[in-house]
Order: C-alpha cells, then structure tokens, then sequence
C-alpha cells in the first residue's frame, strides 16, 4: 500500500510540474506576442518615416535640378525653407 501512495503522489508532482511549465510558457508567448507587436508597431512608424524622407528626397531633388536648368518660374525661396526647418525642428 506505500508504493501505491508513492505512485499517486509521484503523479500529483509530475502533474503540478507540468501545470506550472505549461504557466510558464504561457507566459512566455504572451510576453513574445506583446514584443512581436511592439516591433512591429516601431517597424510601421520607421515605414513611414522612410517613406516621408523619400519625399522629401524627391522634392529636393527636383527643387535642385530646376534650380540647376535656372528655371526662375520653379526657384525656390531657400530662406523661407531654412526658417520652416528651423520652425519644425522646435516643435
């Protein structure tokens, strides 16, 4: 009758062991889905500044070549751009 016991008892242990590992992954997944989404989040917002500095690459650029061709219809005021820059970077 003691080795029945024992055999019961060795079955609530591994039993309780297995419940709190189980816990522990849980845990563990719902700590990685919350990391994943996080990246995800930072991945989207860095999309999307990317995408903004393109546009502003392509605007520049485009600024640039009439100024190079001296097409006066499409110049620039450079001091007006320099002052919205500095605006924007104190905001």
């Amino acid at each position: 009758m003691n080795s029945d016991v024992m055999f019961v008892t060795s079955f609530k242990h591994r039993d309780f062991v297995l419940i709190v590992y189980h816990i522990m992954v849980h845990l563990q997944c719902t700590q990685m889905g919350a990391d994943l989404q996080a990246v995800l989040d930072e991945k989207e917002e860095l999309v999307t500044e990317r995408d903004a500095y393109k546009c502003k690459v392509h605007r520049l650029n485009h600024e640039l070549n009439a100024l190079l061709k001296g097409d006066n219809k499409k110049i620039v005021d450079v001091d007006a751009l320099v002052m919205e820059n500095r605006y924007c970077h104190k905001i």
